[in-house]
C-alpha cells in the first residue's frame, strides 16, 4: 500500500497480529536522508537510506502520515525510530544518542507539537523521548516490558534508523545478441 510520494512502505501490516496493547500492529517506512541521526548534513553529501516505523494502533489513523510528510520537509526525520498516534497522542521515539547530544530538545520537541496540533480539524497531543526512556510512551497502550520488546524486536528485524544506500542487484539484460545492456 502506498501511503505517500515521500516514503516507500517497505512492510505494512494493515490489522493487529497478536495481542500486544489494543490492536497494535506497525508498517515501516523509507525515505532518502540528507542528514545524519544527530540532524547535520551528511559528511559525504550523499543521501543514505532511513528506515522508521509506524506503530498503528486499532483504528490504523492514516493522519499520522501528512504528519510525517511535513516533518521529513522541516528535516525532523533524521532522528526518528517509531512514530504512532494512539488516541489522539502524537509519540515519536528517537535514537538514543541524538537525544544525549541535542543541543535543542525544547525547539525539537516544539516543533513536533506544532505538526500535532496541525491535524485538520483535530487536536493532537505529543510527546517526543528517546528509545531508552521509552518504556513510558504511551506509543502502545498498555506499555512496559512487553512494549519494549515489541519496539526491540521491530528495530532488530529491520534495522532501523539510518544506513548508507545500497544499490539493489540488477542483472544485465541481453539488448542484443551479444550486447549487454549498461548497468545504471
Amino acid at each position: 500500500m502506498a501511503y505517500s510520494s515521500l516514503f516507500s512502505v517497505i512492510y505494512d501490516e494493515q490489522h493487529p497480529i497478536g495481542n500486544i496493547g489494543r490492536g497494535s500492529h506497525y508498517s515501516v517506512l523509507s525515505c532518502a536522508q540528507w542528514n545524519d541521526r544527530f540532524m547535520q548534513p551528511q559528511v559525504t553529501g550523499n543521501a543514505e537510506i532511513q528506515k522508521l516505523a509506524v506503530i498503528w494502533d486499532e483504528d490504523h489513523d492514516e493522519r499520522i502520515i501528512p504528519i510525517l510528510e511535513t516533518a521529513y520537509t522541516q528535516c525532523l526525520i533524521a532522528p526518528v525510530k517509531f512514530v504512532g498516534e494512539r488516541k489522539g497522542h502524537l509519540s515519536v521515539i528517537v535514537d538514543s544518542d541524538f537525544w544525549k547530544y541535542c543541543n535543542n530538545k525544547r525547539e525539537f520537541t516544539q516543533a513536533w507539537e506544532k505538526l500535532a496540533g496541525s491535524v485538520g480539524d483535530d487536536w493532537w497531543s505529543c510527546e517526543v523521548q528517546p528509545e531508552s526512556e521509552a518504556i513510558e510512551s504511551s506509543i502502545i497502550h498498555p506499555g512496559g516490558d512487553k512494549m519494549i520488546v515489541y519496539l526491540k524486536n521491530i528495530d532488530n528485524l529491520w534495522s532501523l534508523g539510518i544506513a548508507p544506500y545500497k544499490a539493489p542487484y540488477r542483472a544485465p539484460v541481453t539488448r542484443h545478441a551479444g550486447e549487454l545492456d549498461p548497468q545504471i
